[in-house]
Formats: C-alpha cells, sequence, structure tokens
C-alpha cells in the first residue's frame, strides 16, 4: 500500500491541472525538489512521494501563494529556524555581511501529501536519483516566472537577467537555452565560465515583459524591476533639433542660408548649427548610419 493517509488518497485528483503542471515543472526546475522513493522489502511496491520547497521568511507570501495552487496536494506550510552561520556576502566586496541574526537562520518550509502523480514527476526528473532536465520538457510563461523567481537574477543596472543552472550539467543548460529561444524567441545562451544562462541586453526587454504578467508577489517585485533603454536621436527626452530639422538645415544651407540665420531661427548656438552642417551631430545628413 502506498504511504498516504487512505482518506486522503481518495479524495486526490486523478492528475493536475495545466496550470498546477506548470508551476510544479518551474519549480523543479528551480529550488523544488521530490522526495525519495522507497522499495518495500516485503511487497515490492514502490512508495509515492511528496513535492517540497524551502524559501526565506521574507518570501512566505510566494509560499502562501504555492499552497493556495497545489491545493489539494498541499499539506504543510511550516516556519522554520536553523542555527547556521551566516553566509551571506557583500556583493561588491564579497566579504560575510554580519545581518545581527546571531547565525539564526528564519525559512518557510511547503510540503504536500504523497502521491502517485508526484511519484511520476520523480521518474522524469530523477531517473537516477539526480536531478535532470526531461528531453520532453515544454516552456510557458507562467514556468518560466516561477522558475526565474526561484532561481533566476535580474541585473537592472546592465540590462540583463540570468538564470542559476549550476545543478545541471553544460549539455542541459545548453538544452534550456535553445529551448528558451525557441519558444519565446530570445537570445539567450550559457555563459563561459559558469553553467548559467544568461539573458542579453537585445532581448532584456522581452524577458521582463513576458513575465510581468505571471508575477503575483510583492516580495519578488525587485527581480522584474526594468530599465528602460538609453533613448537616442529624435526619440531623446531633451532633444530640440529633430532628424527632419537636421535635413531642412542642410538643404537650407546648400540654398545659401547661413549658419547664424539658421541657428537664430531653430532657437540654438551657431556651434550646434555647425556640427550637423559638418556632419558631426546628426550624420544622417550626410547619408551615414545613426541611431534615430
Amino acid at each position: 500500500m502506498p504511504k498516504g493517509h487512505p482518506k486522503r488518497l481518495q479524495q486526490l485528483p486523478s492528475e493536475f491541472t495545466p496550470r498546477q503542471k506548470s508551476i510544479l515543472l518551474g519549480s523543479l526546475l528551480g529550488d523544488g525538489c521530490l522526495s525519495k522513493t522507497i522499495i518495500s522489502p516485503l511487497t515490492g511496491e514502490e512508495s509515492n512521494c511528496h513535492y517540497e520547497i524551502k524559501q526565506r521568511a521574507d518570501r512566505r507570501e510566494y509560499l502562501e501563494w504555492l499552497f493556495a495552487e497545489l491545493s489539494p496536494f498541499a499539506t504543510k506550510l511550516t516556519n522554520k529556524t536553523d542555527n547556521k552561520p551566516n553566509l551571506d556576502r557583500h556583493p561588491t566586496t564579497g566579504k560575510i555581511v554580519n545581518d545581527g541574526s546571531n547565525g539564526l537562520v528564519y525559512s518557510c518550509r511547503l510540503r504536500t501529501c504523497r502521491s502517485s502523480l508526484f511519484k511520476t514527476l520523480r521518474h522524469h526528473f530523477y531517473p537516477e536519483g539526480i536531478k535532470r532536465v526531461p528531453i520532453t520538457l515544454q516552456l510557458d510563461p507562467l514556468m518560466l516566472t516561477v522558475w526565474f523567481v526561484e532561481d533566476g537574477c535580474n541585473q537592472v543596472k546592465h540590462r540583463t537577467a540570468r538564470i542559476c543552472t549550476d545543478g545541471f550539467t553544460h549539455e542541459e543548460v545548453d538544452f534550456l537555452s535553445l529551448l528558451l529561444n525557441n519558444t519565446f524567441n530570445l537570445k539567450s545562451y550559457q555563459e563561459k565560465k559558469r553553467k548559467r544562462i544568461r539573458i542579453p541586453s537585445a532581448c532584456y526587454s522581452a524577458f521582463i515583459d513576458l513575465l510581468k504578467p505571471h508575477c503575483y508577489w510583492r516580495c519578488f517585485d525587485y527581480k522584474f524591476a526594468h530599465r528602460v533603454s538609453r533613448r537616442y536621436g529624435s526619440l531623446h527626452h531633451r532633444v530640440v533639433i529633430t532628424q527632419r530639422d537636421a535635413l531642412d538645415c542642410q538643404s537650407a544651407y546648400d540654398t545659401g542660408t547661413s549658419i547664424a540665420e539658421l541657428a537664430k531661427q531653430y532657437g540654438v548656438c551657431f556651434t550646434t548649427i555647425w556640427r550637423i552642417i559638418k556632419g558631426k551631430h546628426w550624420s544622417c545628413v550626410h547619408g551615414k548610419k545613426i541611431r534615430s
């Protein structure tokens, strides 16, 4: 008889909903895990297993959302205190930061009941007892969002993002990166020195915009902060002479209008018009490629 309360096993659905499956798959790519199964020495049957995830105490909101989404499988949401040394390091200096916790680490843990559905998932993710990436995996935006909030990093200053996949092999990381690119039309790649997926600035905005509609947790707002790229040419917020104006200045100068007259007409200094005429500003008037 598989482990688990008989009455509860009878009440559980026969399969996950598509939404529950997306959440579980995304979490298993991240911090989620499945318990080991045990072979009974008497009957030879394999026991069912459960899903479990642990997060910092300030992310309890996320675990409460998981608890509600995974109902009726979710059974326990508990606070936990571990007497462990503080290993948090300063992002710049790399030195250990003393947060005043005196070695106490506060966390929350979510756990589900045992079910044959989780056992089936374990056969896909733990074929040899170690977490692997199933070759049949297919991504969707919700799955990607759950994966990113658990193992992702948003580098707002540089307009890039990263997903930590250190626990997988190089081949699996390449597979995940290719899956991201093919599914969401991104340009991600595996970093050279680490087994991590990098989302470059070229598709950073599209990546964040893809995830934002599925972010329901204030505790993860910092992972979806978005810095708009710098605007050039006519789109710049302080532009005075637009591309159309630059073309008109060049045409007027060619027909005999002086630089001083053009400067007075557009309300700018002599040097600004001179630089446009000489091709140092708005080089499009001389047939050169510019960013606009």
